[in-house]
Formats: structure tokens, sequence, C-alpha cells
């Protein structure tokens, strides 16, 4: 590990009631918040054709809120690469890299075999293309640029402006699975785990990934995310309380709503699924007390071996609720799991 760092996800979900303007007014409040209390960054999510997030450009969401705060990196997480022209999004990221100073990192994924895809590029994309996008995207960052693969083919062209960070704007791979660490660690990359994983699982991708970058000359260390969703209030009742409604409505939209061009990858989804998904979320994500809360995320950070973590705090559907969790995660967790992460540094 390379140092503990706590980052506020902003997810831009639409609950129950809530129009555009008060979700992204949510969300800039959540930022101020965040730096005022004392995290390290920002990450935003990007969303396409559904009720319940309403961000569709992560580069443009950091954008807005690199010009809006004077400290915190801000990263995207994740940019759909396979939607985007890679030369573009390196494009971006360079100048989002100059204009803040290099406070910005880049997150990558493909998302799901979902309609974006039918929309925006083509499901042959999502299958094959994901590799030569992220190829096309690193090469972009040294100034110039070529292709010649079965998705991109074209001429050289000379990307602009330079990196301000050496030897480019930090980028990271979304992945769940053994060949997404192999992928990130042959690229020399460091990964971006996401909700469904537990620690053990994180923990293995982790080893495998230091495994792979060795053998492919990447040293490291790198210093992996991961995300989690987080909740505090005076006691475990009522934190589960505030939550337990709006993450029922949140996953069972999600569950709706998406349109799949293909089977979903993995086990099928039996009726017991969901509870099986509260009942983990509930019992080991820093959801409860200050105490639970710090002692959790500690204990998370330990069993996986990630350090840098990106706490999705809006899940009560509450603007109040959200910002009170921010800072009071801020206040009350964060400075606990910190000296606790930080006795082992010494």
């Amino acid at each position: 590990m390379t140092g503990f760092r706590a980052g506020a996800m902003l997810f831009t979900g639409r609950f129950e009631g809530m129009t555009d303007k008060q979700v992204f007014d949510s969300a800039l409040a959540n930022a101020k918040a965040a730096e005022e209390s004392g995290f390290d960054e920002l990450w935003v999510t990007e969303h396409h054709y559904i009720s319940y997030g309403v961000n569709p450009s992560a580069l443009a969401m950091a954008a807005f809120l690199l010009g809006r705060t004077e400290k915190l990196r801000v990263g995207t997480a994740v940019t759909l690469l396979p939607t985007h022209s890679p030369v573009h999004v390196a494009e971006q990221a360079l100048l989002l890299d100059q204009l803040s100073g290099g406070r910005f990192d880049l997150g990558l994924g493909r998302g799901g075999p979902v309609v974006d895809y039918e929309v925006m590029s083509s499901l042959d994309h999502w299958e094959r293309g994901y590799d030569q996008a992220v190829r096309v995207l690193l090469d972009s960052y040294s100034g110039k640029v070529s292709a010649d693969t079965e998705f991109y083919e074209f001429r050289e062209v000379r990307p602009a402006p330079a990196p301000r960070t050496s030897p480019h704007p930090p980028t990271f791979l979304a992945g769940t699975s053994p060949e997404a660490a192999r992928r990130a660690a042959r690229l020399g990359l460091p990964m971006l785990f996401f909700f469904s994983q537990d620690d053990a699982s994180k923990a293995e991708l982790v080893a495998l990934h230091a495994e792979e970058a060795a053998r492919a000359g990447h040293a490291g260390p790198f210093q992996h995310a991961f995300a989690t969703i987080a909740h505090v209030a005076d006691t475990e009742e009522q934190a589960v309380a505030e939550l337990i409604g709006p993450l029922r409505q949140f996953y069972g939209k999600a569950e709706q709503e998406y349109v799949l061009l293909r089977d979903r990858p993995g086990p099928q989804r039996g009726e017991d699924y969901f509870e099986k998904v509260f009942e983990f979320v509930l019992s080991t994500f820093p959801i409860g007390t200050p105490r639970t809360c710090a002692q959790r995320l500690e204990a998370s950070v330990r069993a996986s071996g990630v350090d840098r973590v990106l706490l999705m705090l809006e899940g009560s559907g509450r603007p109040d609720l959200a910002e009170r969790t921010v800072r009071r995660f801020g206040a009350e967790v964060l400075p606990v799991v910190r000296s606790a992460l930080g006795a082992d540094d010494r």
C-alpha cells in the first residue's frame, strides 16, 4: 500500500422526487463540503439513458468540479472509453491535466453490454475493441499517434496539449476479473474496483496484478482504488433506516432500466439476489455510527490491500443527509482511519 486517500464519489443519482437541478445542486454542495472537510479527492461517474443517474459526461463534470475546487484531485469513475474516440478522450484528459495544475485522474472502463453501445458505438467495440481503445489512448499521450487495427485506422496526428503530469495524467482501468487485472498490469496502470467485490476478491486481483506487472517490467508501486457505499448516523439502526429504502429503489431501477444487448456475464440472478446484496452492503460497508464506519473502512483497506477509497455518500437519496454524511465522514471518520493506518506507515 502507498498511503490512505479518501475521495467522495459523486454518483449524481436521481432518487424519487428529485429534479435534475436538485441532483446537480447536491453534487456541487457535496463537492464543497468534501473540500472543507478534509477529503483528498472527488470522483464522478457517467450514465446514459437511465432515470436514476443523470450525468452523461464524466469528463465535463470533472472539468466543472476542477473549476469550482482549489485543492481536491478530481477523477472519472469511469469514462466509458469504447463509446468515445480514445484520441479525443486523451486530448481532454491532457487539457484538464494542464488547466487544473495536475489535479486530474482519468478512470476508464467499458461498463456492461448495454444499449449505450448501440447508440454511441457498437457491441463489437464492447466485446473486442476495449484493449485497442486503451492502447490508442495511451499512445495519444506521447504527442503523436496513428492506428491500424480492427477498430481504429487513421494516419499520424499530434494530440495536444502536452501532459503537465509526467509521463501523463494518472490513468486507471476499472475491472472485476482476472482478465481486467492482467490488462491493467500489462499496461502498467492501477485498477479501480467497484461495489460488487468483497475484500478477498480485491486482494486476489491486487496480487495477480502485481505478478503480471512485474513480468511486464512495471515495478510499481500501484495505488489501486475501490468504491464503496457509505453512510453515517448516530446509531446503527438509524443509518440502516435512512439507507435501505433508497438502496432498494436504486438497485431496483438498475435492474429494470439497463437494456442489455447480450446476456449478462456471470451467474444468473435468482429471486433472493438483491436481498443478498443488501445483506452484504449493510454488514460490511462503512455504514453506521462514526466508530463502525471507521472500523469497517480500516478493515477493508487492510484486507484488500487497496488504500485509495471512493466513498459514495448520497445513497440516502436526500441531499441534506448526503451533505451531513460528507461532513461527518470528514470530521469523525477519516481522521480515525488515517491515524490507524498511518501508525503502520511509521
